[in-house]
């Protein structure tokens, strides 16, 4: 038995850029393709997003950027990468794949199947094992700063300004671009910028153009969204979150800028957990979540890991009681650690249901008390 992702592979002779991992998957390769583009490279998305691949075996294209499920990995053998990556690695799926060694293992399956392998430095489980006896390149991304001809983050002094420093994305000693300059905000779409610089590099994209592309990526849909209101309360639609690392990384993304404004976050989870562990959960939500609000099958597992969290029976009541909480400048983030399948068809039902309730709200004339 075999995917169509294998089947493909065994069939293709033009190159691909492939990745996989928990989360950021979708974001890394829309970027990619968003870049490839306006380097005026014919690319083509395919794999777990866009046309299905048996569809594009004919396209006259320069390249094939994959975004690979660890279900299609499963059976892909025959991939010949000419860059790949693995992001991160979260508890996600067992309730298929049993264990998280045997899910730990389907998605490394990658790394033996592409030309260079890309891993995360801040991810001890997407390190490649037997680094040393690997017979093709590799490369790392990460929050520090990197050394020669790796990707990072690094504090760079500010001349003519008045600020002293910022933080840069980094290819080495060289400063691509502040931060506070990029369209996604948060940590861990830093990481997802530099993923997709890396891979671009190694499929000989030039590092300081696809820099100057970056800008022009507004992001996708349902993965921390802002939600235009009227209410003074910040609303962010991350309903693409579903499962654990990728709730993680929303919140430690997005909790340091409300703390330096003294603001609070208002955390709305719950749904079908597939049978993954919530404690990693905790700690995060006793530093940085004011109010946590669940909803869902698994609503009162997630509930359980924090004082005074709140229960609710759906997400137009999860909704409600965020608005009664929140005051003047909160941030209420939807991120359902969870997937969507016990309530909505998708999480873009759920993420669609999200925006549509919140803009009830600006329009069925209920005032805001700020306190």
């Amino acid at each position: 038995v075999m995917g169509d992702v294998e089947l493909f592979c065994q069939l293709n002779d033009k190159p691909i850029i492939a990745v996989t991992g928990s989360n950021g998957k979708s974001t890394v390769v829309s970027l990619l393709a968003h870049v490839a583009n306006e380097l005026g490279i014919k690319a083509a998305l395919g794999g777990n997003v866009g046309i299905p691949v048996l569809d594009q075996l004919d396209n006259d294209v320069a390249c094939f950027i994959f975004e690979l499920s660890s279900f299609q990995l499963e059976t892909v053998k025959s991939m010949r990468a000419i860059a790949a990556t693995v992001l991160n690695i979260s508890d996600d799926h067992l309730d298929r794949h049993q264990s998280f060694s045997n899910y730990h293992a389907i998605r490394q399956g990658i790394y033996t199947q592409t030309n260079v392998a890309v891993f995360n430095r801040d991810d001890s489980a997407t390190f490649i094992p037997n680094i040393e006896k690997l017979a093709h390149k590799t490369c790392s991304f990460g929050t520090d700063s990197p050394s020669v001809g790796q990707f990072g983050i690094g504090t760079v002094s500010c001349k003519g300004t008045n600020k002293s420093s910022e933080l840069c994305l980094m290819f080495g000693e060289q400063a691509l671009i502040p931060l506070a300059k990029l369209p996604l905000a948060g940590l861990h779409n830093a990481m997802n910028y530099l993923a997709a610089l890396a891979l671009g590099h190694f499929a000989g994209w030039s590092v300081t153009t696809m820099v100057e592309k970056l800008t022009g990526f507004k992001g996708l849909a349902h993965r921390c969204q802002r939600i235009d209101s009227s209410d003074n309360i910040q609303w962010i639609n991350d309903s693409k979150a579903t499962n654990v690392g990728a709730t993680l990384a929303a919140i430690e993304g997005l909790a340091p800028s409300l703390k330096l404004t003294g603001k609070k976050l208002i955390v709305i989870a719950g749904g079908e957990g597939k049978g993954a562990d919530f404690s990693p959960l905790e700690a995060l939500f006793s530093a940085h979540v004011s109010q946590l609000i669940t909803f869902g099958k698994d609503g009162s597992k997630l509930a359980s890991l924090m004082t005074n969290a709140i229960e609710v029976e759906n997400l137009a009541a999860a909704v409600s009681s965020a608005k009664n909480v929140a005051r003047d400048g909160d941030m209420v983030l939807l991120s359902p650690a969870c997937a969507s399948i016990d309530m909505f068809t998708s999480f873009v039902a759920r993420g669609n249901q999200f925006i549509e309730l919140v803009a009830e709200l600006q329009t069925c004339g209920v005032n805001h008390v700020n306190n």
